[in-house]
């Protein structure tokens, strides 16, 4: 098993309804689209978007809230043995416990489809390790393209709706950082 190396700062993160925080300081409030996928990373070798769904509720200040929750998590990712990886994790009405992997080489979609579980945590491909850990709700994932990036996608609950129509859903919350100085200076995807 391949481990992570340890975080340099620049760390971006983006939680809750959501609120993003930038690798390099500031941060913003970001509407999405209802239905709608956005990417948040895109770098050589390495994709995240995530998906967003319409939520109504009031706030903890008593206002009502007409805005938008991320719930879904897609990454590509090529690893050094040619391989593009496909990874997916999401929430929504159900709380994730897994995260599912395809995997195409060349031209070919080869049939490895993977589900990882607390019970069937990793896998290694190339320079490419993706890691799913029990977490306080559902389960976490971290993938990690050795030398350049760690991405960590993991949920947390909120309700959706407005009085006696409350319905407890669940959203992802994610994390990216380079790990290496050097990344910066890279091409963007692809």
């Amino acid at each position: 098993s391949v481990s992570p190396s340890p975080p340099p700062q620049g760390l971006a993160s983006g939680a809750d309804d959501p609120h993003f925080k930038f690798a390099h300081g500031g941060s913003a409030d970001l509407r999405g689209q209802d239905n709608k996928c956005f990417f948040m990373l895109s770098h050589t070798n390495i994709s995240l978007s995530t998906c967003f769904r319409k939520a109504e509720y009031i706030d903890d200040q008593n206002r009502t809230v007409h805005g938008t929750y991320m719930t879904a998590a897609f990454l590509t990712v090529i690893t050094t043995t040619n391989k593009t990886l496909f990874v997916s994790y999401k929430a929504g009405e159900v709380e994730p416990h897994s995260a599912h992997i395809s995997a195409k080489a060349g031209a070919q979609q080869t049939a490895r489809n993977v589900e990882l579980t607390s019970d069937n945590k990793e896998m290694t491909d190339g320079n490419v390790h993706i890691a799913v850990k029990p977490a306080t709700q559902g389960v976490a994932m971290m993938v990690t393209q050795l030398g350049r990036w760690a991405v960590e996608v993991s949920t947390a609950p909120y309700f959706d709706g407005i009085g006696d129509k409350k319905v407890k859903m669940h959203r992802v919350d994610v994390k990216a950082h380079p790990l290496s100085p050097s990344i910066e200076a890279g091409p963007v995807w692809p």
